[in-house]
């Protein structure tokens, strides 16, 4: 589930959503809102540029 693994991937480099969302050009506030599934369909280029930074592919994400 997209929420999950969002937050456990990011746990796991040892990102905070602040830095996540700078580094992805998202506001922090939107990975706040995937990772409680407030959003569970955001952007393709939202997604994109999260793996990019984290590393892993879109598929890593979402699965």
């Amino acid at each position: 589930m997209l929420s999950e693994n969002l937050k456990r991937i990011r746990e796991e480099q040892r990102y905070n959503k602040r830095l996540l969302g700078k580094l992805a050009g998202c506001a922090s506030i939107t990975i706040q809102e995937i990772e409680n599934g407030n959003n569970d369909n955001p952007k393709i280029k939202t997604l994109m540029a999260l793996a990019k930074v984290l590393g892993v592919s879109v598929d890593d994400l979402i699965k």
